[in-house]
């Protein structure tokens, strides 16, 4: 088999979970309005443009890359993020989501009323909070009374392990399994269906972009994990904080930081 043939079977065996195919399904608006309308229960929602891999700059902080940014016609902002693997503080990746689709949102003197609603939709492989629950709603309430109070933040998660019957559920394992025809979620469907088909070409080439990613990505973990060895042994032998600091380039502060309380025990 050649190695075009290769990856042409590679695209037919993704799932709309896995990265690739994800951000190219969701580059088309009408495929995000179905997914949102049916994660937010809300028929009515209108998306009116989606971009995948939305590069959220904090010219001050660290920015952030969101798996797909849609806009609606209510001027709500909608975050969409996938996390196959549980090796993050989940709830803190979201927070730091909102904040920098606010900064991005937020102009010079607007006033606080008019800054737009934001979603931060968070789909996972795994139920994050291990309630056996499809959906979580995180809602700001009143700890001295219990009252749901609304700043127009909206915290959503949504997994594909516990099917509870829902449509949602459903839609979800549908996303995990992306096998067959789709009926209840006919854009989505007929949009995997162009791609791994029709659209082959492009996706081979989302493919073998990937594949160089992903490569680069191993190498820069390899060299962050050798440096992380090598600032564990300069501590070992009683060189200074501020030392480690100036040497390591590819580690950022609170990293090195730690790693001196854990060979210092200060």
């Amino acid at each position: 088999m050649s190695e075009q043939k290769k990856v042409e079977e590679l695209v037919r065996q993704l799932n709309v979970m896995d990265d690739t195919l994800f951000h190219k399904v969701v580059e088309d608006p009408e495929v995000c309005e179905e997914l949102l309308r049916v994660f937010l229960q809300d028929a009515e929602l209108v998306i009116i443009s989606s971009t995948p891999q939305k590069f959220l700059r904090n010219a001050a902080n660290r920015s952030v890359i969101v798996d797909a940014y849609c806009e609606g016609a209510n001027e709500k902002k909608y975050a969409v993020e996938m996390q196959k693997g549980d090796y993050d503080d989940h709830q803190k990746r979201v927070r730091y989501i909102a904040s920098n689709v606010d900064t991005r949102i937020t102009e010079k003197g607007i006033e606080f009323k008019d800054i737009p609603d934001v979603y931060v939709i968070y789909l996972t492989k795994f139920d994050v909070f291990g309630k056996n629950k499809t959906v979580y709603h995180i809602d700001r309430t009143i700890q001295e009374t219990g009252d749901v109070v609304d700043n127009g933040f909206h915290e959503i998660y949504i997994n594909a392990e516990i099917d509870d019957g829902s449509e949602t559920a459903k839609l979800m394992k549908y996303i995990r399994n992306t096998e067959g025809e789709n009926e209840a979620f006919k854009k989505q469907s007929d949009r995997v269906h162009y791609l791994r088909e029709e659209g082959t070409h492009t996706m081979c080439d989302a493919v073998e972009e990937y594949a160089k990613e992903y490569a680069k990505e191993k190498v820069a973990e390899a060299t962050a994990e050798a440096e992380k060895q090598s600032a564990a042994e300069l501590f070992k032998n009683g060189a200074s904080l501020e030392l480690v600091l100036k040497s390591m380039k590819r580690l950022d502060k609170e990293t090195i930081e730690g790693i001196y309380r854990e060979v210092t025990g200060r």
